[in-house]
């Protein structure tokens, strides 16, 4: 049991990190486009000095009021008695989910690849196959093509080896 509260802990402590690194970088990229705002601001004011001035928020300002809005929230987070289970919960849903989706995609990216490969006609065929038997339980298709030159149609059945 102590070794799933060290895993959970050690999670926990990771997750933190990096919700720390990311909103580290999210508040150097406020600061960025607050001072590009600022220096914008600026040279608007010099080239159209007859303009109506409006109100300038000083930076110092706008940001110590994001922070006090972020300890505001911090604290009310701190005070809901279920809301690390519940974030647990939607963490595992969401892994979930992203598995299922990096399966399916790794799938398209390994069939996409066998097609590029593909060099006749026979080829495609045997790749459809396998695509078909692999994930939707098909061991066989019939196919029909037409000739570009005569006109003429063939009909073909491809089979998987099993």
């Amino acid at each position: 049991m102590r070794a799933q509260d060290a895993g959970q802990g050690d999670l926990h402590d990771k997750t933190r990190a990096a919700l720390h690194e990311f909103f580290g970088r999210g508040e150097a990229f406020v600061r960025q486009l607050i001072a590009e705002n600022e220096r914008l601001r600026s040279e608007l004011n010099e080239a159209q000095p007859d303009r109506p001035a409006r109100p300038e928020l000083t930076p110092g300002s706008v940001m110590e009021g994001l922070i006090g809005r972020i300890v505001e929230l911090e604290k009310a987070r701190a005070g809901e008695p279920g809301a690390p289970a519940g974030a647990e919960t939607r963490l595992r849903e969401r892994l979930v989910q992203l598995e299922d989706e990096n399966y399916h995609l790794a799938s398209m990216y390994v069939a996409g690849l066998q097609f590029h490969a593909s060099r006749t006609i026979g080829d495609v065929l045997q790749t459809t196959t396998e695509i078909l038997l692999n994930f939707i339980g098909v061991g066989a298709l019939p196919s029909i093509s037409s000739m570009k030159s005569g006109g003429c149609c063939s009909r073909s059945r491809a089979r998987a080896a099993r």
